[in-house]
């Protein structure tokens, strides 16, 4: 089965004039990966498979203790969550600087054992507002909000029985458009549903591993599955229908349709779903192929082809990965915006 197809939207003009800045660090539409393994976080452009490092470039680096997920705030900053000695580490996405996430008040970011996910809320905040994360970790899923003071973090709800003491290794957000957001939370054989309310099962595969979650802005969530030892034709991606009611699907792969990879994906991980307002490039989500070694970072446009995007550097590895995506009028893009026009201006008068 083919992946529903997006309608057309519009690119902003001040995305447009970034064009001659290739040498900034990030561009709307590349690939964060997370490299857990080396304590790092590398930038994919998937326009030309190009690798490089985002953070850190230098000094010391925050990302010691074994990190674990990645996410983008609406404005453009990206945060990542460490996962010993559990931290969330801020990330300037122009020089890869590094600042650890500043406490509202004294221990008001203490978090639970085990986080494993991080999810960032669709909703972008203005000026002096709050920044919204999820952190699923052992049996429980907690609510980080942030303020220009800091963050504080709150237990939001715990798992239901009997996956009380389970892991939720992955996250994803929905938001409904008003009132409370949805939060979706992938432990290894289940997806469990946060309706505003409480936590409940909302769908369970049996004898088989969940490797990653993604929602899509129109309405979908995807999640990649291997159901049987790497590499195998029967791993792959696999999406629902998510509607205002929030209907759990039928147990299994009843309900919706297996996204065709044309192969490319036998050991599929983390999952990544690109905004519908992102038009620079033509792919949907992104996967992590973990086999070969090193893993590549696998396209998928709305056609169901696929293709390499990139292949990571040897020693590599993609823990969790996030497309850079912040809002048209983050303040990151519009910093940028200023500085094209300021480097056509100078070409300009050099020209004269």
């Amino acid at each position: 089965m083919r992946m529903p197809m997006r309608a057309a939207r519009a690119i902003p003009l001040f995305w447009l004039l970034l064009a001659p800045l290739e040498a900034r660090a990030l561009w709307p539409g590349d690939v964060l990966v997370l490299d857990g393994q080396n304590d790092r976080v590398l930038r994919v452009d998937p326009n030309n498979g190009v690798v490089t490092t985002l953070s850190p470039r230098s000094g010391t680096n925050l990302l010691n203790t074994q990190p674990r997920s990645i996410a983008v705030d609406p404005n453009g900053e990206i945060v990542v969550l460490n996962g010993n000695a559990p931290a969330l580490v801020l990330i300037d996405p122009a020089t890869g600087a590094q600042l650890a996430m500043p406490e509202a008040s004294p221990n008001s970011l203490l978090l639970g054992p085990q986080p494993t996910g991080l999810a960032m809320s669709p909703r972008a905040p203005g000026f002096g507002s709050f920044r919204t994360l999820f952190v699923p970790e052992e049996g429980e899923v907690h609510e980080i909000d942030r303020s220009l003071l800091g963050g504080t973090a709150t237990l939001l709800s715990s798992y239901p029985s009997p996956d009380a003491f389970d892991v939720g290794n992955f996250a994803a957000v929905r938001d409904p458009g008003s009132g409370s957001l949805d939060v979706f939370v992938a432990t290894s054989q289940k997806i469990l549903l946060y309706d505003g309310n409480a936590m409940s099962e909302w769908w369970t595969l049996p004898q088989t591993t969940l490797e990653g979650l993604g929602y899509d802005p129109d309405g979908y969530l995807f999640f990649t599955y291997q159901y049987e030892s790497c590499p195998s034709i029967h791993n792959g991606i696999f999406y629902f229908t998510v509607g205002a009611s929030l209907t759990p699907p039928q147990a299994g792969f009843g309900d919706e349709g297996v996204v065709q990879t044309g192969g490319n994906v036998e050991c599929p991980g983390p999952i990544a779903v690109s905004p519908p307002n992102l038009l620079l490039h033509p792919y949907p989500i992104y996967v992590v192929d973990e086999e070969p070694i090193p893993p590549r970072i696998i396209s998928v446009d709305g056609g169901g082809q696929s293709h390499v995007a990139a292949t990571l550097p040897q020693g590599s590895s993609a823990t969790a990965i996030a497309v850079y995506s912040p809002e048209p009028g983050a303040p990151e893009l519009a910093l940028a915006a200023w500085a094209a026009l300021a480097a056509l201006g100078l070409t300009r008068r050099r020209l004269l």
